[in-house]
């Protein structure tokens, strides 16, 4: 379909449900929804023109510009489950460009979409699923409450949770967003999404509008949905854990009949490039100071570049293949990254890390053996923001993919993050050192 069939269709859909508003969502640089709301009689016009906004909301390379342009994605139009008691309302995903045409230096969305560009130049199509990870605490200004004291898996929960899982997940198949599985992690109060394996772009996209559904929807029952890496010292953080293939054709270019973990050299050349390119991408996959929180040994979370193929700890895992889809599901799951990352910017840093290892034909070193702890098998991941920072500093692959100024403006933000942090005073230091 044409970009102009595109545009007649959403405006005959909207006459026909009669929309009234339609919210034009974006993301900045840190992967934070941003929208901007518009009404139906506007739409005509923003679909061939585009919308005027302040350049500098993006948070990046172009916050000297005094306006860039709202480009609508057609194809992502979809309704608004009514969560505000509000009905009748569109949305759909934007493009950012320059007054030029030109995409704005700092739009992941089409930094994603630019590398998805070069796969399919190559002839592959890049596919994703993922599993993140998040909690649910009590609203109120005291201690943090997580909503119940469940474990993995556990089915006794409090009444509210059950319908806020109820409405959460009818909001997000409202707007077209497919869910495997939801259930309780091993924390109290935190919970495991899966979204259903989709192109790289639609995964992204999914990831923003989960994040957007959980918290709107949570608001309703007076609960907290936190993405917060690490919000409870003595429990496990929270994980996105992202499920990669490549496909040629019809045909998963992952799956190899003659090697025994079932991988094809493209997805060991794959494997081989995310483990080699790991400590310098981290600072995009784990952006925040709380996310090295996450990252220590007996949390259940990577630590350091090992795979194996079954390892819940290890950076890379191979699942196994499921029962009914042979072939089709061979993929490589990459643990380390969490919530509280731009997932276009996270997916674009996995796809050209690992085309790199595939195109340098790099062999992946031993998986690891059972009896050999993480921490112990592997060059080591970051252990804090400013170590993550000096690794992406040396990194050319985050140049190339990211560009110059986007790159420049990560390690800035990272930077002046980490030195807030490093000279605040915490209430750990205030119990530990104040009588010392």
């Amino acid at each position: 379909m044409s970009e102009s069939a595109d545009h007649d269709y959403i405006l005959h859909h909207v006459r026909e449900l009669g929309v009234k508003l339609i919210r034009l969502w974006f993301a900045d640089v840190a992967g934070r929804l941003k929208e901007v709301a518009i009404t139906s009689e506007q739409l005509e016009s923003v679909l061939e023109d585009g919308l005027g906004v302040d350049g500098g909301v993006m948070g990046g390379p172009s916050q000297d510009e005094s306006e860039l342009i709202l480009v609508p994605d057609a194809s992502t139009f979809a309704l608004l489950p009514p969560l505000d008691g509000v009905s009748e309302v569109g949305r759909m995903f934007c493009d950012v460009r320059t007054p030029a045409g030109d995409a704005a230096p700092d739009d992941t969305r089409a930094v994603l979409k630019a590398a998805l560009a070069r796969a399919s130049a190559r002839g592959y199509t890049f596919y994703a699923g993922c599993e993140i990870e998040h909690f649910y605490f009590r609203q109120g200004d005291g201690p943090l409450t997580p909503m119940d004291q469940g474990r993995r898996y556990d089915p006794g929960l409090p009444n509210e949770l059950m319908s806020l899982k109820r409405d959460t997940l009818l909001a997000l198949e409202q707007l077209g967003v497919a869910v495997d599985s939801f259930h309780h992690e091993d924390a109290p109060g935190q919970y495991k999404v899966g979204l259903q394996y989709n192109d790289a772009l639609s995964m992204a996209d999914g990831l923003v509008t989960y994040r957007q559904v959980a918290r709107q929807v949570a608001r309703r029952f007076g609960i907290v949905a936190s993405f917060m890496p690490k919000p409870l010292t003595e429990h496990e953080g929270s994980g996105l854990h992202f499920s990669l293939s490549l496909t040629r054709g019809e045909e998963n270019a992952f799956y190899g009949a003659d090697d025994a973990t079932g991988l094809s050299g493209l997805a060991r050349g794959f494997l081989a490039g995310l483990l080699d390119h790991a400590p310098a991408i981290t600072l995009v996959t784990n952006p925040t100071v709380n996310s090295y929180k996450r990252l220590a040994p007996g949390f259940s979370a990577p630590v350091a570049c090992t795979w194996a193929p079954s390892g819940r700890g290890d950076l890379v895992r191979i699942p196994a293949l499921q029962t009914g889809h042979g072939p089709r599901s061979t993929r490589l799951e990459y643990r380390v990254a969490d919530p509280s990352c731009n997932p276009y910017l996270a997916l674009t840093a996995l796809l050209e890390a690992g085309l790199d290892g595939a195109e340098r034909a790099l062999e992946p070193p031993p998986s690891r053996a059972s009896d050999v702890a993480p921490e112990h098998a592997g060059v080591p991941l970051p252990r804090s923001l400013a170590e993550a920072i000096g690794r992406s500093r040396e990194s050319e692959l985050l140049t190339r993919a990211l560009g110059d100024a986007l790159h420049d403006e990560l390690i800035r933000a990272a930077q002046q993050q980490w030195d807030e942090y490093h000279t605040h005073v915490s209430a750990w230091e205030i119990a530990s050192y104040l009588e010392l």
